[in-house]
């Protein structure tokens, strides 16, 4: 994430996260909005829950600008399944190479 980004993401209040109802049990996440440069951003806040999460509690953010205008939970949801197909086309290619 570049420095700008992430000025923008320190500066997302926190009660303005959401949490992520169907995120794996793995770990928790959380999404809120703002804007950058007049676009739409998106960020997804993840950290690790369990004996990793305590080693390192800290949360990763995920930036997403788009310019759909449909709720915060469809978009964020489509561009978690959307990265899923794009590793398994990955992995896919790895394997028939």
């Amino acid at each position: 994430m570049t420095k700008p980004v992430a000025k923008i993401v320190e500066q997302i209040p926190e009660d303005s996260w959401t949490p992520v109802a169907d995120y794996p049990d793995s770990g928790e996440a959380q999404i809120a909005e703002t804007t950058l440069s007049g676009r739409r951003l998106i960020v997804r806040r993840v950290r690790t829950l369990g004996a990793h999460g305590e080693l390192f509690a800290t949360w990763k953010h995920y930036p997403i600008a788009t310019n759909r205008d449909e709720d915060i939970m469809l978009v964020e949801s489509e561009h978690r399944d959307h990265a899923v197909v794009e590793q398994v086309i990955c992995d896919l290619k790895v394997v028939m190479a």
